[in-house]
């Protein structure tokens, strides 16, 4: 009897277990269903509001940057420039120079090439560049170590023995040292002030003579490279500061020949020759007058040469 009483108690008992389980497991399905709403809702939310905060602002465009504030700068032409003489003459150059041709000399070309460079160092020495070597025009640059020019030098056609004149050459060099210095800005003049007017220079000009002189131990041989005549000349050998050393004087020395002398044929004021086995040739000049001959007054061309 009392197991058959406490049967409905049980089966009561065990409907309320299930109920129960039955409410927990609703209970899990509607929280889990929930939460993948709540998750996939909130993404959404936080994507939006970080977007709101990350998306750029647009950056505000100043005034001052618009074209129409600042104008393109409007752009100009270059002046033109002058040609460049072909000689420039400056304060310190100190070697101006030329080409010179065959063609352009004609008959009277005195080289044995077509075409060379006439150059000018230092205001007085006459070099010519040709085929790669540097010869002397003057005997200024003979003394300063210039080979002599003869190897290229022409012979004259119709003088047998003598060369076609140089001097043009020669004076072509001498001229670059006269090129006009270009013109400067003339100081401010003050009124009441007259600007100092330029004097005339009356300095006589003494010429560059074209010459060359060599020494065999015993004898020079001095060679007239111009294209006229030395008349009335004379020679100065070691001479000094004051005094002419030992001199010689000659009448006449042709265009385009050599004189060739003794160097015990050279005396000093005092009579005494000169020795060419006790001393040694270290300076040379000539000198061209302008008076007649005998009288030696007026230099007008002058030649210096050097030996170490």
């Amino acid at each position: 009897m009392s197991s058959k009483m406490l049967h409905p108690k049980k089966s009561h008992r065990v409907r309320n277990f299930f109920l129960i389980v039955a409410a927990l497991f609703v209970g899990i399905i509607v929280i889990a269903n929930l939460q993948p709403a709540q998750d996939s809702t909130a993404p959404s939310e936080t994507t939006t509001s970080s977007q709101a905060t990350t998306q750029p602002s647009p950056t505000p465009v100043a005034a001052t940057t618009t074209p129409e504030s600042t104008p393109a700068p409007v752009p100009t032409s270059p002046e033109p420039s002058e040609p460049e003489p072909q000689l420039i003459q400056t304060s310190d150059s100190s070697t101006k120079s030329v080409v010179v041709t065959a063609d352009e000399y004609g008959d009277k070309w005195p080289l044995t090439v077509s075409e060379a460079r006439v150059t000018l160092i230092d205001k007085y020495v006459a070099v010519l560049y040709a085929e790669g070597k540097t010869y002397a025009l003057n005997g200024t640059a003979q003394s300063r170590g210039y080979a002599p020019i003869n190897p290229i030098w022409r012979d004259n056609p119709e003088i047998p023995g003598a060369k076609v004149s140089i001097s043009p050459l020669i004076q072509l060099a001498l001229s670059l040292g006269t090129a006009p210095v270009p013109e400067q800005t003339s100081p401010r003049v003050t009124s009441g002030n007259t600007a100092p007017k330029p004097q005339a220079d009356t300095t006589p000009k003494v010429r560059q003579i074209a010459a060359s002189v060599s020494f065999t131990g015993t004898q020079f041989a001095i060679t007239n490279r111009e294209d006229h005549d030395w008349v009335n000349v004379r020679f100065e050998l070691n001479p000094g500061l004051i005094s002419s050393g030992y001199t010689l004087k000659v009448q006449l020395i042709e265009a385009g020949t050599t004189y060739t002398v003794g160097a015990m044929q050279f005396a000093n004021s005092k009579g005494e020759r000169f020795n060419p086995y006790q001393m040694k040739p270290q300076k040379f000049n000539i000198v061209d007058f302008s008076s007649e001959w005998p009288q030696q007054a007026g230099m007008e061309g002058l030649a210096s040469f050097g030996w170490q």
